[in-house]
């Protein structure tokens, strides 16, 4: 299902990506900044640079029928109650206008995890077996990118 391209587009199509976790991540507090950090297990704590958990999986998901991005939307918010994660956060692209950043997905995801343990639960659990399920054959593209970040928090 995921497509990433190869010869000289690519190095082009890689910082899109990380333009798209920056965006993805980012603005929804994942990666830290002075703000406010939202998200599971992070409510009320602020300060600069938090490093959410070890693991961060970041999902990028491009719809058959993007009309159903708030549907889907309302799904993943349902994977938030499965044990283990520290984090969570999911939205729609930041439209900014900027040309280098990917914006061409409907819905993305970004949660961490404090250990691969808790990160395999999370894959094994069944409501995520369940969204996977249901929502699978809805998707047309998928992207997914875990970071692992052993500097200590």
């Amino acid at each position: 299902m995921s497509k990433f391209p190869r010869g000289p587009g690519a190095l082009m199509w890689r910082a899109a990506v990380a333009a798209a976790l920056v965006a993805v991540c980012g603005a929804s507090g994942c990666g830290g900044g002075s703000a406010e950090v939202r998200g599971v297990g992070l409510e009320g704590r602020t300060g600069s640079a938090h490093r959410p958990a070890l693991i961060t999986h970041v999902v990028l998901v491009r719809l058959a029928d993007p009309a159903k991005r708030s549907e889907f939307g309302a799904a993943c918010e349902e994977l938030a109650a499965i044990p283990g994660l520290e984090f969570f956060s999911a939205g729609p692209p930041l439209e900014m206008g900027r040309s280098n950043v990917d914006t061409s997905f409907d819905v993305g995801l970004c949660m961490s995890f404090a250990s691969q343990r808790a990160y395999l639960a999370y894959l094994d659990h069944p409501l995520h077996q369940r969204f996977l399920k249901e929502w699978g054959p809805r998707i047309k593209e998928i992207r997914i990118f875990d970071v692992l970040d052993e500097t200590p928090s």
